[in-house]
């Protein structure tokens, strides 16, 4: 997907890709820290999942994540 989006929309220049429940696609930590050292994309990741939380990709990703924790609002809020 990311390929065909190159070369069909944006073949030059810096991209925002968003991944939703990443934790659900294997590699993707891979993926993302390629293209990140390439310089090519900058990252928003997210999931509800305790996987993502697992210090394998704190280790992974070292030096290019910033983790921010949402808790459910209550029904004041």
């Amino acid at each position: 997907m990311y390929d065909v989006y190159r070369k069909k929309i944006n073949p030059e220049g810096l991209c925002y890709i968003i991944i939703d429940e990443a934790q659900e696609v294997d590699g993707w930590e891979r993926f993302v820290r390629g293209l990140s050292e390439k310089g090519e994309a900058k990252f928003i990741i997210t999931g509800s999942s305790s996987k993502l939380l697992a210090s394998e990709y704190s280790t992974l990703l070292s030096g290019r994540h910033v983790a921010l924790y949402i808790h459910p609002l209550n029904l004041i809020e």
